[in-house]
């Protein structure tokens, strides 16, 4: 029928009647599919990133609910949400939250992985196959991996698998804040809780920057405040 001539009308395109059958949409939905991820429509349009950002998700049926995850434990801090990367002061970037890195390059997309050039990792002390991923990334994808995360916990011991990292990379920055006591440059972490795990989600409530002399002058205060505590509750018992 010439264009612009007749009524609009449905056309099934997938037999040569037009006309809708069960058959040929069985066909369909029982073949396999070849497509790629048509990640070009989604990151080449001249969109706001993080509406590309929401779309490549939903199109990867990504989405995250926070109470899903919670509810399977996936992860630890969710104090911010769960699709961005949130500084204290409210700067925020969208992320992918996985659990583990391996099935990063899945859940992004084949296609829109090669496109990558730099891949950012922060909380990097909680990821178990961090170094197998940023050697795979660097090493194999050609890939500039910026990792971000903690060297050491709050008794300065080895914390997740940074320091596995160090013989990977080209360079190493360890940044410092300011001690709250004295203003001197911190590199260790005071915890002021009674908690004993390693991993405690908290923020200035239970964590604070110090210099080398009040973390160990804190930690004395803290083992003798226990002792204290501990010789009362034996006393109690005694007289009990």
């Amino acid at each position: 029928m010439p264009r612009g001539e007749g009524e609009d009308q449905l056309v099934w395109r997938l037999n040569t009647s037009g006309v809708f059958d069960v058959r040929s949409f069985y066909k369909l939905l029982s073949s396999p599919t070849t497509n790629s991820f048509p990640w070009e429509c989604i990151w080449r349009n001249k969109v706001p990133k993080r509406v590309s950002f929401f779309l490549w998700t939903a199109a990867n049926d990504g989405i995250l609910t926070m109470d899903n995850l919670i509810k399977k434990c996936q992860f630890l801090d969710t104090r911010y949400g769960l699709d961005s990367i949130v500084t204290h002061d409210g700067v925020k970037l969208p992320c992918l939250a996985l659990p583990d890195l391996s099935p990063f390059r899945q859940k992004f997309g084949l296609d829109a992985y090669d496109q990558l050039d730099v891949i950012g990792i922060d909380e990097a002390q909680f990821f178990e196959d961090l170094y197998d991923f940023c050697r795979e990334a660097a090493d194999h994808d050609g890939k500039r991996v910026i990792v971000a995360g903690l060297d050491g916990n709050y008794l300065r011991r080895s914390f997740g698998s940074v320091l596995d990292i160090i013989p990977l990379a080209d360079s190493v920055t360890k940044l410092a804040a300011r001690c709250e006591l004295c203003s001197k440059r911190a590199f260790f972490t005071l915890r002021k809780t009674e908690e004993t795990q390693t991993e405690l989600i908290g923020g200035a409530d239970v964590y604070m920057p110090v210099c080398r002399q009040h973390y160990v002058s804190g930690q004395v205060v803290k083992e003798a405040a226990k002792t204290v505590l501990e010789s009362q509750n034996v006393q109690c018992v005694s007289y009990a």
